[in-house]
């Protein structure tokens, strides 16, 4: 059985996180606070309560947000990294790794060097 001791710093830390990266994919995203309340149908001062860290997001507004802003859920519970992944390009990186032909990740590499150049 886990000791569950300090389990409320715990969650009071993972509520802090998860607050933090709802304004940070927020901006990230180019929304503002109207914009993301508008996508999921709440007030736009509730999203300044979550991301002050007034108030805990349910997980069903999560759960929009994170479609709103065409992220993962998953997003929310990891530390910054310094960028943030949207549904297709985690879809590219797989595809990408499931292929098992060295030749083609090559042309792939080459295909975005020439588009970036």
């Amino acid at each position: 059985m886990a000791d569950l001791k300090n389990s409320s710093n715990i969650t009071q830390e993972l509520d802090d996180q998860i607050c933090q990266n709802l304004k940070d994919l927020r901006l990230r995203s180019g929304l503002t606070q109207k914009d993301l309340a508008k996508s999921m149908g709440v007030a736009y001062q509730q999203i300044q309560k979550y991301e002050s860290k007034k108030n805990r997001i349910m997980a069903s507004r999560l759960f929009l947000a994170a479609k709103v802003m065409n992220v993962s859920v998953g997003s929310f519970f990891h530390e910054e990294t310094g960028f943030v992944l949207n549904n297709d390009e985690l879809k590219l990186i797989k595809e990408i790794r499931s292929s098992k032909n060295p030749e083609i990740i090559k042309k792939i590499r080459a295909l975005l060097s020439a588009i970036n150049a």
